[in-house]
């Protein structure tokens, strides 16, 4: 509810996805991730309106309904590293402190189709560390 008037906060991602770490144990190995591709065409209170509907989403437990997954993660990636950071700290604005981590920024500029591998390094940011210390963060 916002200002007494129920507000729907519809989802739709760009994509869905699951990587399998081969790593870890089996039942501990996969991560889902929605993704957000950003075109920069969505001022920051869209975006945070995108941002709460996930989080709903999660809370009414219907990634379980309709994926049959346990959680996720949100991916955005952007066009530019600053867009990254402004859509970052704009996450990191409506979202409480434990669900930020949850939350992947990355420009484009991280991914090549030539070095794929690349998609492993450290290089997203997320509003649960960005905006305490301004460091980066391998969560894949």
């Amino acid at each position: 509810m916002e200002k007494g008037e129920r507000v729907r906060y519809p989802v739709r991602p760009d994509a869905f996805f699951t990587l399998k770490d081969t790593r870890r144990e089996e039942g501990k190995n996969l991560s889902n991730f929605f993704l957000e591709a950003d075109r920069s065409t969505t001022t920051n209170k869209r975006f945070q309106r995108k941002i709460k509907g996930f989080d709903y989403y999660d809370q009414q437990g219907k990634h379980t309904k309709k994926y049959g997954i346990q959680g996720f993660q949100v991916v955005t990636l952007t066009l530019t590293e600053a867009r990254a950071i402004n859509l970052c700290n704009a996450a990191g604005e409506v979202l409480e402190q434990g669900e930020k981590r949850y939350y992947l920024f990355a420009s484009k500029k991280h991914f090549s189709f030539e070095n794929p591998e690349h998609i492993f390094d450290n290089f997203f940011i997320c509003p649960y560390v960005h905006n305490r210390r301004n460091t980066r963060i391998s969560n894949l």
